[in-house]
Protein backbone atom coordinates (compact mmCIF):
# COMPACT_ATOMS: atom_id res chain seq x y z
CA UNK A 1 0.00 0.00 0.00
CA UNK A 2 2.84 2.39 0.89
CA UNK A 3 4.64 1.64 -2.35
CA UNK A 4 1.56 2.45 -4.41
CA UNK A 5 1.05 5.78 -2.60
CA UNK A 6 4.72 6.65 -3.07
CA UNK A 7 4.51 5.84 -6.79
CA UNK A 8 1.40 8.02 -7.21
CA UNK A 9 3.13 10.87 -5.37
CA UNK A 10 6.25 10.68 -7.57
CA UNK A 11 4.18 10.57 -10.77
CA UNK A 12 2.09 13.50 -9.57
CA UNK A 13 5.21 15.58 -8.91
CA UNK A 14 6.95 14.71 -12.18
CA UNK A 15 3.93 15.03 -14.50
CA UNK A 16 3.98 18.88 -14.84
CA UNK A 17 7.64 18.83 -15.85
CA UNK A 18 7.13 16.10 -18.43
CA UNK A 19 4.11 17.87 -19.94
CA UNK A 20 5.96 21.19 -20.10
CA UNK A 21 8.78 19.64 -22.12
CA UNK A 22 6.49 18.02 -24.65
CA UNK A 23 4.36 21.15 -25.25
CA UNK A 24 7.22 23.36 -26.51
CA UNK A 25 6.97 23.92 -30.29
CA UNK A 26 9.99 22.94 -32.32
CA UNK A 27 11.62 25.85 -34.18
CA UNK A 28 13.36 25.68 -37.48
CA UNK A 29 17.17 25.65 -37.22
CA UNK A 30 17.37 28.44 -39.82
CA UNK A 31 15.15 30.61 -37.62
CA UNK A 32 17.34 29.88 -34.61
CA UNK A 33 20.51 30.86 -36.48
CA UNK A 34 19.02 34.14 -37.66
CA UNK A 35 17.88 35.13 -34.15
CA UNK A 36 21.30 34.75 -32.50
CA UNK A 37 22.50 38.24 -31.51
CA UNK A 38 26.21 37.27 -31.30
CA UNK A 39 26.58 35.86 -34.82
CA UNK A 40 28.56 38.78 -36.20
CA UNK A 41 31.79 39.60 -34.26
CA UNK A 42 31.17 43.35 -34.60
CA UNK A 43 27.78 42.97 -32.90
CA UNK A 44 29.10 41.26 -29.77
CA UNK A 45 28.37 42.94 -26.48
CA UNK A 46 31.56 43.72 -24.61
CA UNK A 47 31.22 42.75 -20.96
CA UNK A 48 33.62 41.62 -18.23
CA UNK A 49 37.10 40.92 -19.53
CA UNK A 50 36.09 42.01 -23.06
CA UNK A 51 35.34 45.54 -21.91
CA UNK A 52 37.97 47.98 -23.14
CA UNK A 53 38.31 49.80 -19.79
CA UNK A 54 38.69 46.59 -17.78
CA UNK A 55 42.19 45.86 -16.46
CA UNK A 56 42.80 42.38 -15.07
CA UNK A 57 45.76 42.15 -12.72
CA UNK A 58 46.39 38.64 -11.34
CA UNK A 59 46.53 38.47 -7.55
CA UNK A 60 44.98 41.90 -7.02
CA UNK A 61 42.22 42.52 -4.51
CA UNK A 62 39.11 43.38 -6.59
CA UNK A 63 37.97 45.98 -4.05
CA UNK A 64 41.28 47.84 -4.06
CA UNK A 65 41.40 51.19 -5.83
CA UNK A 66 43.80 50.83 -8.75
CA UNK A 67 43.97 54.58 -9.39
CA UNK A 68 46.02 55.11 -6.21
CA UNK A 69 49.66 54.04 -6.34
CA UNK A 70 50.46 51.07 -4.06
CA UNK A 71 52.34 51.74 -0.85
CA UNK A 72 55.45 49.61 -0.40
CA UNK A 73 57.21 49.48 2.93
CA UNK A 74 60.95 49.01 2.80
CA UNK A 75 62.19 47.46 6.02
CA UNK A 76 65.27 48.96 7.57
CA UNK A 77 68.50 46.99 7.33
CA UNK A 78 68.24 44.12 9.79
CA UNK A 79 70.33 44.81 12.87
CA UNK A 80 68.01 43.17 15.41
CA UNK A 81 64.83 41.01 15.50
CA UNK A 82 62.72 44.21 15.59
CA UNK A 83 63.86 44.96 12.03
CA UNK A 84 62.72 41.58 10.60
CA UNK A 85 59.52 40.64 8.84
CA UNK A 86 57.84 37.59 10.40
CA UNK A 87 58.34 35.72 7.11
CA UNK A 88 62.13 36.18 7.40
CA UNK A 89 62.38 34.39 10.75
CA UNK A 90 63.89 30.91 10.93
CA UNK A 91 63.23 29.05 14.20
CA UNK A 92 66.37 27.17 15.24
CA UNK A 93 65.26 25.75 18.58
CA UNK A 94 63.63 26.39 21.93
CA UNK A 95 64.40 25.74 25.58
CA UNK A 96 63.09 26.48 29.06
CA UNK A 97 64.90 28.31 31.81
CA UNK A 98 63.14 28.58 35.21
CA UNK A 99 59.72 27.94 33.64
CA UNK A 100 60.08 30.57 30.91
CA UNK A 101 60.33 29.43 27.28
CA UNK A 102 62.99 31.02 25.07
CA UNK A 103 63.30 30.55 21.30
CA UNK A 104 66.50 30.79 19.30
CA UNK A 105 65.91 32.47 15.92
CA UNK A 106 67.94 33.51 12.93
CA UNK A 107 66.82 36.10 10.41
CA UNK A 108 67.69 37.24 6.91
CA UNK A 109 70.41 39.87 7.18
CA UNK A 110 71.29 39.14 10.82
CA UNK A 111 74.89 38.19 11.56
CA UNK A 112 74.05 36.09 14.61
CA UNK A 113 71.13 34.25 16.17
CA UNK A 114 68.94 35.84 18.83
CA UNK A 115 67.03 34.57 21.83
CA UNK A 116 63.45 35.82 21.98
CA UNK A 117 60.46 35.23 24.23
CA UNK A 118 56.74 35.93 24.30
CA UNK A 119 55.90 39.59 23.55
CA UNK A 120 58.85 40.19 21.19
CA UNK A 121 58.02 42.87 18.58
CA UNK A 122 58.93 42.57 14.92
CA UNK A 123 58.70 44.94 11.96
CA UNK A 124 55.24 43.73 10.90
CA UNK A 125 53.92 42.04 14.05
CA UNK A 126 54.75 40.40 17.35
CA UNK A 127 55.18 37.01 19.01
CA UNK A 128 52.05 36.38 21.08
CA UNK A 129 52.40 32.77 22.24
CA UNK A 130 54.87 29.90 22.62
CA UNK A 131 53.52 26.43 23.37
CA UNK A 132 55.23 23.16 24.11
CA UNK A 133 53.44 20.35 22.28
CA UNK A 134 53.79 16.59 22.03
CA UNK A 135 53.64 15.23 18.49
CA UNK A 136 51.91 12.04 17.37
CA UNK A 137 55.22 10.18 17.36
CA UNK A 138 55.95 11.17 20.94
CA UNK A 139 58.44 13.93 20.14
CA UNK A 140 58.40 17.39 21.71
CA UNK A 141 58.13 20.54 19.64
CA UNK A 142 57.63 24.20 20.41
CA UNK A 143 55.11 26.17 18.34
CA UNK A 144 55.24 29.95 18.03
CA UNK A 145 52.16 32.04 17.23
CA UNK A 146 52.76 35.42 15.62
CA UNK A 147 50.25 38.22 15.10
CA UNK A 148 51.02 39.88 11.77
CA UNK A 149 49.65 43.25 10.66
CA UNK A 150 47.83 43.36 7.32
CA UNK A 151 46.52 46.12 5.06
CA UNK A 152 42.99 44.66 5.10
CA UNK A 153 40.58 46.95 7.01
CA UNK A 154 38.22 44.04 7.74
CA UNK A 155 40.93 41.80 9.17
CA UNK A 156 43.83 43.96 10.40
CA UNK A 157 45.76 41.02 11.89
CA UNK A 158 46.40 37.42 10.91
CA UNK A 159 47.97 34.65 12.95
CA UNK A 160 51.02 32.80 11.68
CA UNK A 161 52.26 29.65 13.33
CA UNK A 162 55.81 28.33 13.11
CA UNK A 163 57.12 25.24 14.89
CA UNK A 164 60.52 23.84 15.75
CA UNK A 165 61.50 20.43 14.49
CA UNK A 166 60.40 17.37 16.48
CA UNK A 167 62.86 15.72 18.87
Amino acid sequence: MRKILLLILVIGLCAPFLLAQTEQPAQNTEEQKSTLPLQNPEERVKIGVYETNFKYIPGRDPFENINEPPVFIDPPSANSPEDLFIEQILVLGAYEIRGKIYVQIRGQGLKKSYRITKGQKFFNGELIDIKKEVSDRGGIQYCLTFRQKTNDPLKPYIRIRKCTSRR
